[in-house]
């Protein structure tokens, strides 16, 4: 279907070409497999150190797949503060899965830091269809009621509750916003997730 994908990996900056095999259907659910794809970019990541030149490639041809994969995996962006922002529209199995979907992108899951910026990422979730809950980054995983970033180590500064949220029981320990109650936040199982739920990421915005 796609010939060719240009991946932003964070620590090594590589363009690569790839072909159709990354790229794989699930029969089942008929949606792409993600966890596939994405094991694939990260072991090309660990084996790649310098730029791969884009033999065969088009970079006009190469743009159009990559802005047609991007249309498949993900709905239209956020660009916000110098950042991008992009919310998955297949399933995902749980929260490391996520978290490794995002890095396989250059990104993180989204990490709100202030009001501002917890506001657009609201309006963002508002405009966007057919999604309802999505995991953004935070877990009180550590310490029960203690809200930490999983990828710096530091406490969440915004906490905005939906009603009778958060539930504070069994393995509840992952942050969403849930689009029901207007984007307030809710506590969701960090090791399995709803089949419609979806997860956003956070990325550098590439001009």
């Amino acid at each position: 279907m796609f010939s060719f994908l240009v991946v932003l990996m964070s620590a090594l900056q590589v363009v690569i070409c790839i072909d159709d095999s990354l790229l794989q259907c699930n029969s089942s659910c008929a949606v792409y497999d993600f966890k596939y794809f994405v094991d694939k970019l990260l072991q090309q990541e660990r084996e790649l150190s310098t730029y791969q030149s884009l033999t065969n490639c088009s970079a006009v041809a190469l743009q159009a797949q990559i802005e047609a994969i991007s249309a498949e995996l993900f709905y239209p962006p956020l660009n916000y503060g110098g950042m991008k922002y992009i919310i998955s529209k297949v399933p995902f199995y749980n929260a490391d899965h996520a978290i490794k979907n995002c890095k396989a992108f250059g990104g993180y899951l989204a990490e709100i830091d202030d009001t501002d910026e917890y506001t657009a990422l609201k309006n963002y979730l508002d405009i966007t269809p057919n999604v309802n809950i999505v995991m953004i980054a935070g877990s009180d995983a550590v310490t029960r009621g203690t809200w930490l970033f999983q990828r710096t180590g530091q406490p969440v500064p915004v906490l905005d509750w939906a009603p009778k949220q958060p539930t504070l029981k069994g393995q509840e320990n992952c942050l969403n916003l849930w689009k029901d109650f207007g984007g307030l936040m809710m506590d969701v199982a960090c090791d399995s997730v709803n089949f419609d739920s979806s997860f956003m990421c956070e990325l550098p915005s590439v001009s």
